[in-house]
């Protein structure tokens, strides 16, 4: 037969935590609930969000609002283009003159009879276009020169466009200005030797027109005043002026 033994010493009882003091406030946990989430806050996008906020880029700049202007500059560009190769052109004509003068020594008596002629040459020129003038032309050459004070009380070639004197041409019809075939046909023919052993000759070194020194076997035409220049170069001359090219000389009609 077992014998049963029973403990009755009293189990011991347990801790109890000592009591919080007065005013601390006691924190419980807090289950974590489906909508809600116990994470800490991302550094990163913390310091993200203080930066300032980054502007944005500039709009690009309009297209042109129409294309006449693009048009106007071309124009423009092609109205100075046009400028620029006619005063170049009346630069050289300048310049050539200028050479021509150049060529000749300081020591020909002719140099002076030269610029003369050529001065003498302008103004024939001038008056010559002013006689042509009818009311076409002259209201023509008006238009071209308006706004001009260069212009004003003065007509010359030279201060006029190529397309201008064309068209002046044209309304005008051709002027002649030259001598006439019998008046060139009178004068005299020599040679080079002749020329020179004639003391009514005025002979230079050169020919006044082509710029070209004497050669034997020339053939040299005396203009009424005495000067000799070569018959070809006076022929071509004589038909667009009846003036000696040394000193202006009118040649007398026939």
């Amino acid at each position: 037969m077992l014998a049963v033994t029973f403990d009755m010493t009293p189990s011991p009882k347990p801790a109890t935590p000592p009591p919080e003091p007065d005013g601390a406030r006691r924190t419980e946990p807090r289950e974590n609930s489906p909508g809600c989430s116990n994470r800490q806050p991302d550094d990163t996008l913390a310091g993200a969000s203080s930066k300032p906020p980054t502007p944005p880029p500039p709009p690009p700049p309009p297209p042109p609002s129409d294309e006449v202007a693009a048009g106007d500059d071309a124009a423009t560009l092609e109205l100075v283009w046009q400028l620029q190769q006619e005063e170049e052109a009346r630069q050289r004509e300048r310049e050539e003159g200028e050479a021509r003068l150049a060529s000749i020594p300081a020591a020909d008596d002719d140099a002076e009879s030269i610029a003369l002629a050529i001065r003498l040459q302008q103004q024939e020129d001038d008056e010559a276009l002013r006689a042509a003038l009818g009311p076409a032309g002259a209201a023509l050459l008006a238009n071209e020169g308006e706004g001009d004070d260069e212009r004003e009380g003065a007509v010359s070639p030279s201060q006029y466009s190529y397309e201008t004197l064309v068209r002046l041409g044209e309304a005008l019809g051709e002027v002649s200005r030259g001598a006439s075939a019998n008046a060139v046909g009178s004068l005299r023919t020599l040679s080079l030797c002749e020329a020179r052993a004639d003391s009514g000759v005025r002979l230079g070194e050169k020919c006044s027109i082509c710029c070209m020194e004497w050669e034997e076997g020339d053939s040299l035409r005396v203009l009424p005043c005495g000067h000799a220049e070569h018959v070809e170069c006076l022929g071509e001359w004589l038909k667009r002026s009846k003036a000696c090219p040394l000193c202006a000389k009118e040649i007398p009609a026939e």
